[in-house]
Parts: structure tokens; sequence; C-alpha cells
């Protein structure tokens, strides 16, 4: 493109490289249409490229429309946090259009391709522009009929243009696919190989391959998946914070790090219940599906309730570690500061507790202070070790359910192992009567008394032939 005060020449060339628009010597731009967008990451290649051209600033302009919405971000992120290049987003190609004339207009330069010295091109009205801009998309012949409408047509150009033929082949071959993978799966051989009435044309196959919607517990499945991912954070969480605070440098407590422990053994365990009502959920709606969706269902809640399992006793021991220790600093800190010290201290008194210490008169006021304060420390690490103890009580229960999973899991598999057996006697049985039908063929007397008199018959018509001769 080449920028002028009153209006803008396009020239169409076959050589512009990667880049889909060269609006001066110092800019390229590449067009990610929707289709581009939703079919794949042929786009990546291009940018890249594009990135390697130093003498280049690369622009990506990306069509952003509802169907293409969710992976805008994934374009947005390779595009403009990996490899440095602007992303625009526009509506359609009208926007795009737009952009691409206040760019030229904003630039001001004569364009110069650095891929290819271009041969002097005639200059195109500001008309065939503006009908362009109306176009949705524009291919060869559209060009072609655009140009022959305002009399170009002699003098005209090939469009640099790229065929979304493959494209669209791609998106109908995956709408397809998901519109029709839960038919697929319930057609057998024999099905496949029933003749039918009616046959789709575009899948091949009859009509009793219905595309259904997937199971209602589907999205029970990515739920549960999804808090398993929360309840790792949240358990690294935990970690560090019983970390820090059983290694604090400090002989006094942090009340804002203790409530945090707080919530986040209360968040894991509801998580954990929650994720447990869930796979109990699965079950229980998967009873009434087909055959295949209820296989399709067992494994899924084996392995949900497995990784569960795995969960609940890394954090049971992580708990119990941590109460563990906090056990062990207790009684290190009774040996020191403890509320009953013995009659030859002379510090306290046995069988006195409460406010009604007696103190030795050569207890300091600082001394006194300090006991009060440690008797107040083990009161508070008492609690604590009381709400752990609730937690762990919590996953007890929990673990009872996930046990009844596991169990029904291994009679699931004791059932497979039993038709395994049956199946390889059922085999066997099969075998011995093959054999013995075997046998009966190789032994048939009426065929063996068929050969025979075949053979006096011959015998007789060659005696009959020597006879009349």
């Amino acid at each position: 493109m080449a920028a002028n005060t009153k209006s803008i020449q396009v020239h169409y060339e076959d050589s512009l490289g990667v880049v889909d628009f060269h609006p001066s010597s110092s800019i390229g731009v590449i067009y990610v249409s929707e289709a581009d967008a939703v079919c794949g990451t042929g786009y990546r290649q291009k940018c890249v490229k594009l990135h390697m051209a130093n003498r280049i600033r690369g622009i990506v302009i990306v069509e952003r429309t509802p169907a293409s919405d969710q992976y805008f971000k994934d374009v947005q992120i390779f595009c403009g946090l990996e490899i440095g290049l602007s992303v625009v987003p526009v509506s359609g190609p009208i926007e795009a259009a737009g952009f691409l004339k206040q760019l030229v207009h904003a630039e001001g330069k004569q364009s110069v391709n650095v891929f290819k010295k271009p041969a002097p091109q005639p200059n195109v009205d500001s008309a065939v522009l503006a009908t362009l801009r109306t176009v949705p998309t524009l291919g060869e012949v559209k060009a072609r009929q655009l140009l022959a409408k305002f009399k170009r047509a002699p003098k005209r150009q090939k469009m640099a243009t790229r065929s979304l033929t493959e494209v669209f082949i791609l998106m109908r071959n995956n709408a397809l696919q998901s519109r029709h993978i839960f038919s697929e799966q319930t057609a057998d051989d024999r099905t496949s190989l029933m003749a039918s009435a009616h046959v789709d044309p575009e899948l091949g196959l009859a009509s009793a391959r219905s595309a259904s919607l997937p199971p209602d517990w589907i999205d029970k499945v990515t739920e549960i998946q999804y808090d398993f991912t929360k309840i790792k954070e949240k358990m690294k969480e935990l970690s560090a914070l019983h970390d820090k605070h059983l290694n604090r440098p400090t002989l006094d407590d942090s009340v804002d790090e203790e409530h945090a422990i707080e919530i986040h053994t209360q968040q894991i365990t509801q998580m954990f219940s929650h994720c447990q009502r869930l796979v109990q959920q699965i079950r229980s709606r998967s009873v009434h599906g087909k055959q295949m969706e209820q296989k399709l269902a067992q494994n899924i809640v084996a392995s949900l309730a497995r990784s569960l399992q795995e969960m609940s006793i890394n954090f049971r021991r992580s708990q119990s570690a941590y109460l563990k220790k906090l056990k062990s600093r207790e009684e290190r800190s009774q040996q020191y500061f403890g509320t009953h010290l013995g009659p030859d201290t002379g510090i306290l008194v046995d069988g006195i507790s409460g406010d009604d210490f007696v103190y030795d008169k050569g207890f300091t006021s600082a001394q006194m202070q300090m006991v009060e304060d440690n008797t107040a420390i083990v009161h508070h690490r008492e609690q604590e070790i009381a709400k752990i103890v609730r937690s762990i009580q919590d996953l007890n229960d929990i673990f009872k359910d996930v046990s009844s999973m596991i169990v029904d899991q291994g009679t699931i598999l004791d059932r497979i192992d039993y038709n395994l057996e049956h199946a390889s006697v059922q085999v066997e049985k099969g075998l011995q009567q093959l054999q013995k039908a075997e046998k009966y063929q190789k032994k048939n007397r009426k065929m063996l008394i068929i050969m025979i008199l075949a053979l006096v018959i011959i015998i007789l018509i060659i005696v009959l032939v020597a006879i009349k001769s």
C-alpha cells in the first residue's frame, strides 16, 4: 500500500512473503481470520518468521468474534507476550480495512516491499477500496469482478490471497466429529454393515447413528477435577503456613497465622466433602444411562476415588505431622515453663491453680508475668490441637466413604476376573466340541458308501463297454 494525501493506492502481489499487508517499508501486517484462530496454529509460523525480520515492525490483526473469542487469549499470549508482536483485535474485515487505512495515513510514506521490488502498478480509485471494505471475505474471483466493474480489468494484478477450502473442510469435519462422537461409540460392526434406507451423505453412516448429547454427569467430572487442582494449591499453602508457624524465630505467636491455618484447613475439608458428594452423584446418575455410558462412568468414578484417597492421605499425613511437631514443642516448653514447678523451687505451690497462685517473696513481677503468658500460650495450643483433631475426624469420615468406593471397585474387578475365567472355560469347551465334530466328519460312513458306489458304477460302465465291443 502507498499513502497519498487524497487517496490510497492498493497493489496486489504474489510475493508478499509471510505478511498479508505491507502498508509501509517498516511495517508488516498479518491478518488472522476467524477460521485461522479457531482451526489451528498455522498462523504461528508466519508470526515467528515476521518476528525474525529485524527491519520490519510486526502487527497482527485478529478477528475477535463470538465464535473465536475463546481462542483470542491464546493468540494474544503467543503473539503479544511470547514473540512481542502488536495484537489488534477487530470485529470483522470492515473494521480491519479501516484500521489499515488509518495506518497508511499515519505512516505517510511510500511503501517499499522488502521481500521483492514491486513493478509499477496502476493507481486504484478510492471507490475500489470502499467496495472491498464492504465484502466480508475476498478471493481472486471477487477481486476480478470488482476490478472489472470499475474498468480496471485490462491491467489487473493477481491478488495475494489464501485459500480457505482446507480450513472449511477441517472445520466441517471437526464439527461433525464433535456432533457424532457418542453415536460412533455405540455403533458396532454389525450396525455398520447393515443396510439402511436413510444414509447421511456427510458421514456415510446409517441414520441409526443419530447425534446425542453427552451425559449430564460430564460437568460433575470437570468440577471435581477443578476442585482437585484447588485442593493441591491449598495444601501447598497450608504446608507453607505450618512451616512458618513452627519455625518462628521468636517465642510470641501470631494470631493471623493461626487464623489463616484454621481457614485453610476448613476450606480443604469442605472441598474434600464436596468432591465426595459429586462422585456419589456421578455414580447415582450413571445408573439410568446406556451400557457404554455406565462402563465409562464406573471407570471415571474409580479413578476419581483413587485420586481423592491419595490426596486425603497426604492431607492427613500433613495434619498428623503438624500435630506431632506442635505437641513436641509444647512438651519442650513445659520443661522450662511449667505451671507446677514442685516444692523445691519455691516458686509455685502444688494443688493451687488459676488466680490463687502463691508466689515466693523472691519472685519478681516480670517472672510472674512470664509465667502467666506461658500459661495462656499453653491454653491456646490446646485449642489448636482440638481443632486439628476435629479436622482429622472429618477426614476419617471421608476415608470411610472412599474405602467403600474402593471396595466397590474391587467387586467390579472380581466380576471382570470371573467373566474372564468363564470365557476361557467356554473357549476350551468349544475347542473340544470342534475336535469331536472333526472326528465325526472324518468317520462319515455315508460319504464312504457314496464313494464305493461311485467306484462300482465306474467299473460296471467299463465292463459294459468291453462286452459291447
